[in-house]
């Protein structure tokens, strides 16, 4: 049916106000709407917030990605906030990775360390992003004030800073100095025909090496607190777009703290309170110093490809000593370290206590020209120590020979009252490659001339990279396998490590050390998938661990050499008796076939004049628990 309505000029008068009217009502309505739906937005936008700050405030452990801001027309990182939450006291570690430089700029260096916080402390997180073109790596850095990134009352606050590289493409975020290149070279190469040790064993290989170092001297003053000319960002920025800036840890041996824009001998940092009157502007001193600082520091250049990160997680509740346990007992109560070297003597030594650095220059030793001893003020619970080989950077890139360590309470010691931190072994005369930051060794980790303990949390190093770690492949498939890759921090980074102890398994607990090693990722053991022990045997992430029978592609020997590195060998069976026994090899980009770069596999601890020729076959091995 339809209806035709005629409408007068009267009705059309009547009609336009009632739709006028009704148009008017749909647009209240719809402003209310609006308004209700608006309100509903910012009510959800509220409670999210309130729930992020809830999240914040509880969380015992944080991550932080970039965030930035345009100030005077230059983007820079923003202050991110972590309040230690309530009841959560206790010791933290931080770590920290600095920003690649623009483009395809130099790697971002790596920076951590253990402090104890209060509840209640904030700390401020600031984290660059990497930028498409060349421009300079931004730092990333912790704080104890909040401002701007630029900003020097609060960059005056910094307590941990991983620096950014340069635009450079070897432009590393550099540790102690400015990285350009690498620092020092591999010490070996490995020959992948019978897996045998070739090349500059106590040497440079040059094309590792394209520049100086630069490192500020004591009284150097601060007059830019950025990276210009496309160089790093740093604790000590860079002005040269072929260099990274410099990386800064509070309490690490041989980082020199800035204080009024001036560099200083000690690594501490340190100020005293001050109260602020806002009335006429002044500040008065309350007399009171307060001091931060990190134990079991570490640096490493160029690891970071990509935008900055940073993470704090707390590792042990409060503890109402606030002294955290020494792992090495030897460091307690020492008055000389010796240390003794076939090549590159030592020159300079820092040893670390409750922050404090002390810089200690070598005395001879009558009885032996491959010695020095330093002598310690007085006697001395040591946190860390450090030391370096050669003059003018001598000792860099060597696998120093025979190098020992050795500590006694006494100022002349007996054969008998050295404890050694570092041994000679007749297994490999090689130390550990000297790196810019020293030959260093830590309290609170074990004592590496020892057995490892039953059980722990660990970075596994090789030896020939100090800037890579074992890691499981993160791509989905049920067989991960095992590849060394840059230090980031995942938990496909962390093993666990335990000893095993059941007699089914392990039928001979008094005389061998087997162990289980797991990625934490998923629970899954390092296994040897070939069955047979031989060459090139893909090393796998695959199946849990059999509790209740042997099975021997799983289980492996971890054997300290003495001098603080480690053989990792399969107990799978041999093939024949001829055949040496398997171990994992780490072949790093630096050598080895081209196929097998960056991964871990199973080689051949071959035999040389008498030494078995284990450098590329050895790990370093960083624990994570304290």
């Amino acid at each position: 049916m339809v209806i035709k309505v005629k409408l007068n000029n009267k009705g059309f008068a009547i009609s336009t106000i009632v739709y006028g009217l009704a148009v008017m009502g749909m647009l209240l309505i719809a402003m209310i709407m609006a308004t209700l739906s608006n309100n509903r937005t910012n009510s959800y936008q509220l409670s999210k917030s309130i729930e992020e700050e809830l999240n914040r405030i509880s969380k015992r452990s944080a991550t932080f990605e970039p965030i930035e801001v345009s100030r005077d027309g230059t983007t820079m990182p923003e202050a991110q906030e972590y309040r230690v939450p309530y009841g959560q006291a206790g010791w933290y570690r931080i770590e920290l990775w600095g920003t690649q430089g623009g483009g395809s700029g130099g790697y971002g260096a790596y920076t951590s360390g253990i402090t104890y916080l209060e509840e209640g402390t904030a700390l401020f997180f600031y984290v660059g992003s990497h930028k498409s073109s060349s421009a300079s790596g931004r730092e990333t850095d912790v704080r104890l004030s909040r401002g701007a990134y630029n900003d020097e009352d609060s960059l005056a606050t910094r307590i941990m800073v991983a620096a950014g590289g340069g635009a450079g493409s070897k432009a590393s975020g550099g540790t102690l100095t400015g990285g350009s290149g690498r620092s020092y070279a591999p010490g070996g190469i490995l020959n992948t025909d019978d897996y045998t040790l070739s090349g500059a064993l106590n040497g440079y290989l040059s094309e590792n090496i394209t520049g100086t170092f630069v490192q500020p001297s004591v009284g150097t003053t601060i007059t830019s607190f950025l990276g210009n000319n496309n160089g790093g960002d740093g604790y000590y920025p860079s002005s040269n777009q072929n260099y990274g800036g410099i990386s800064y840890i509070a309490g690490y041996a041989g980082s020199r703290f800035i204080k009024n824009k001036r560099v200083t001998n000690q690594s501490i940092y340190e100020f005293q309170e001050t109260i602020y009157h806002e009335e006429n502007n002044t500040y008065t001193s309350t007399g009171e110093i307060e001091r931060h600082y990190f134990i079991d520091g570490r640096m490493i250049e160029g690891v970071n490809k990509g935008d900055g990160q940073a993470k704090i997680e707390r590792i042990i509740e409060k503890n109402d000593g606030s002294i955290l346990d020494k792992k090495n007992k030897k460091f307690d109560g020492v008055y000389t370290v010796r240390d003794c070297n076939d090549n590159g003597t030592a020159s300079l030594m820092i040893v670390m206590t409750n922050g404090e650095m002390k810089t200690i220059n070598p005395t001879e030793v009558s009885e032996s020209t491959k010695c020095k001893d330093f002598v310690l003020p007085t006697v001395t619970n040591i946190d860390e120590l450090a030391i370096w080989h050669g003059t003018s950077g001598v000792g860099l890139g060597k696998n120093l020979e025979n190098n020992t360590i050795a500590v006694c309470k006494n100022i002349n010691c007996s054969p008998s009252e050295w404890l050694y931190l570092k041994k000679a072994t007749n297994r490999t005369k090689y130390s550990e490659t000297e790196t810019i930051t020293g030959t260093r060794i830590s309290a609170y980790q074990f004592d590496s001339t020892e057995n490892i303990p039953d059980t722990g949390t660990y970075y596994i190093q090789p030896v020939l990279s100090d800037t890579k770690v074992m890691t499981v492949e993160s791509n989905e498939v049920s067989s991960k396998k095992a590849r060394i890759e840059y230090l980031k921090g995942l938990r496909r980074q962390m093993w666990s490590i335990e000893r095993i102890t059941d007699s089914r398994i392990n039928p001979n607990l008094a005389t061998t050390n087997e162990y289980i090693i797991t990625d934490i990722a998923n629970y899954k053991s390092l296994s040897l998938s070939d069955g047979e022990n031989k060459a090139y045997g893909t090393v796998l992430s695959r199946d849990n661990f059999n509790n209740t029978t042997r099975t021997p592609s799983q289980i492996w020997k971890i054997i300290p050499l003495g001098n603080g590195t480690y053989t990792i060998e399969s107990s799978t069976p041999r093939q024949n008796a001829s055949v040496p026994s398997g171990a994992l090899v780490g072949v790093t980009d630096s050598w080895g076939e081209a196929s097998l770069r960056n991964h871990i596999i199973v080689g051949k601890a071959t035999i040389s004049s008498g030494i078995e020729m284990v450098d590329g076959l050895r790990f370093k091995l960083i624990k994570l628990d304290y």
